[in-house]
């Protein structure tokens, strides 16, 4: 049951749960997946989910609306829910990038699935680089900075060395930037 007083994990997880249990799949995305790493970080006030399962719309209106939430335009409120929900898309992706493997988190209200904190970063940062966004930016800062032990500095240099920046001067001068900025090193080659 989703309440007020519901953490951002907890909501995640009955919504994941309810929907899995109808055979839909979700993953946290954006901003959101770094929340569900650690709210310390960023506290999202809609939840993003994308559906690997297929984007099953009546199901998943009908699941949301079982637990208090009602649709206006693509989002979902919840009368209790202190955060709203967006489905974004079917296929996780970081820029042009599908990502295929998620890391499941075990909550008191259930277990669901989000993107690795690596992939978190590295699409908040291709939020700042392609779509000049500055909060994605600081997200993926407040990230790095507050959850360093935990985030694979390799693992996300080797998925930023993946960005496209050919042919785009002004991303390809922010990587240059972030990748001093962030301690990320140079392409490899």
């Amino acid at each position: 049951m989703i309440t007020a007083a519901s953490s951002l994990r907890d909501v995640i997880a009955t919504i994941a749960t309810a929907l899995a249990g109808r055979g839909v799949s979700i993953v946290v995305v954006g901003a959101s997946a770094i929340a569900a790493h650690s709210h310390r970080v960023h506290t999202p006030q809609t939840i993003e989910f994308a559906v690997p399962s297929g984007m099953q719309s009546e199901t998943i209106d009908e699941t949301l609306r079982a637990l208090g939430f009602s649709k206006s335009g693509r989002r979902y409120a919840g009368s209790a829910s202190p955060f709203g929900v967006e489905f974004v898309g079917e296929v996780p992706r970081i820029r042009n990038h599908q990502v295929t493997e998620f890391e499941t988190i075990q909550t008191s209200s259930g277990p669901f699935q989000t993107l690795s904190i690596e992939d978190a970063v590295a699409d908040r940062i291709a939020a700042y680089l392609y779509a000049h966004d500055p909060q994605s930016l600081h997200v993926a800062e407040s990230a790095l900075d507050q959850l360093n032990v935990q985030i694979d500095r390799w693992q996300l240099k080797k998925i930023i060395d993946s960005f496209d920046v050919h042919g785009d001067r002004a991303a390809s001068r922010r990587l240059t930037y972030l990748r001093e900025r962030l301690w990320l090193g140079k392409p490899q080659t």
